[in-house]
């Protein structure tokens, strides 16, 4: 779910960032929209439990690390 999250709002900041990158701000609603998409996914992922690392097979888990 992590990686999903990233795409979902990393999306969005990179199409934010390269606007600002080259100046185009004839639309600063679609910045609001964005920081709100941005805001409002983060508050669901942390509302529904989704940011667990630890559902990554491998990553925190010492003996699987030392099996290898």
């Amino acid at each position: 779910m992590t990686i999903l999250y990233l795409f979902i709002t990393g999306l969005p900041l990179t199409m934010m960032i390269l606007k600002i990158k080259n100046k185009e701000f004839e639309d600063p609603m679609l910045f609001v929209i964005f920081i709100i998409w941005i805001i409002a996914c983060t508050g669901l992922w942390f509302y529904m439990d989704w940011f667990s690392l630890e559902s990554v097979r491998g990553i925190f888990d010492p003996d699987f690390i030392w099996k290898n």
